[in-house]
């Protein structure tokens, strides 16, 4: 790899939502949920308090 190029691996974004969550959690003491996205789209975790209706 050439120099000062940085490689980011496909499940970066995975695991900086992964980050985020426990931070979120840790601060706030929220509480997470699996929600559905849509039928060709895989499952997500929302906060539990935020109400469907505001997410959609």
């Amino acid at each position: 790899m050439p120099s000062g190029h940085v490689f980011v691996p496909f499940g970066f974004g995975l695991f900086h939502e992964a980050v985020f969550a426990d931070h979120m959690t840790r601060t706030f003491g929220v509480t997470w949920e699996p929600r559905e996205m849509g039928w060709d789209r895989n499952r997500s975790w929302a906060i539990s308090s935020v109400p469907e209706d505001l997410v959609a």
